[in-house]
């Protein structure tokens, strides 16, 4: 017979294993309630933004407005300059935490040793992801004649990265507002520019 010393039985452990999920499920719900709520609230700010901003810029820059081709070797780099700080604050701050904590020795420790290095990590790395992916949209409205549409998705990416950051600091489940900020406009502008190459092809405006 089993040892009144021994440990609690298979059926014990599932039960026990069933209530934890049961405790763990409202927390999960309401984690990703909070996410939504965020995603609800970045999605009517970058419309609103999207519809201001580029005529503004385009009645403030006559040449921003008219987009001609022929300007796109000057304006793309700058753009995407700008857009690149971000990514350059990643880097700053993943190198000076190393600096200021364990982590200097990254083969003793590797993930940094504290939970705020393990979030510039994890900002530099979803940037790059990001940029990456603004890079592509901004070439391509610029490209298709929307220079000021570009111009204000690189003003726009700056914002939502920093948003991004500072929400992930604050609690992991706040980054939400700040990831779909950023994703959200590069996704339609990618969108926009595969269905205008599907149109118009390739060569469009190119001229």
């Amino acid at each position: 017979s089993p040892s009144p010393m021994a440990g609690p039985s298979a059926p014990a452990e599932a039960a026990s294993a069933r209530v934890a999920g049961a405790r763990a499920a409202p927390s999960l719900a309401r984690q990703q309630a909070a996410v939504l709520a965020q995603v609800s609230l970045a999605l009517p700010l970058c419309t609103a933004f999207f519809r201001w901003a580029p005529a503004r810029l385009a009645a403030a820059s006559p040449a921003l407005a008219e987009c001609a081709p022929q300007a796109l070797p000057a304006l793309l780099p700058r753009l995407l300059a700008a857009s690149a700080l971000p990514l350059l604050a990643g880097v700053v701050l993943v190198g000076n935490a190393r600096f200021l904590g364990p982590g200097i020795d990254p083969l003793t420790h590797p993930t940094g040793g504290n939970a705020r290095f393990a979030v510039y990590t994890r900002y530099l790395s979803n940037t790059l992801e990001q940029y990456v992916l603004h890079a592509a949209a901004t070439a391509g409205l610029a490209a298709w004649g929307l220079c000021p549409h570009a111009a204000a998705a690189a003003a726009w990416f700056v914002a939502a990265r920093m948003a991004f950051l500072v929400g992930y600091l604050a609690h992991p489940v706040l980054r939400g507002a700040g990831f779909a900020a950023t994703v959200y406009p590069t996704a339609a502008s990618l969108a926009y520019c595969a269905w205008r190459l599907a149109n118009d092809g390739p060569m469009a405006g190119a001229a």
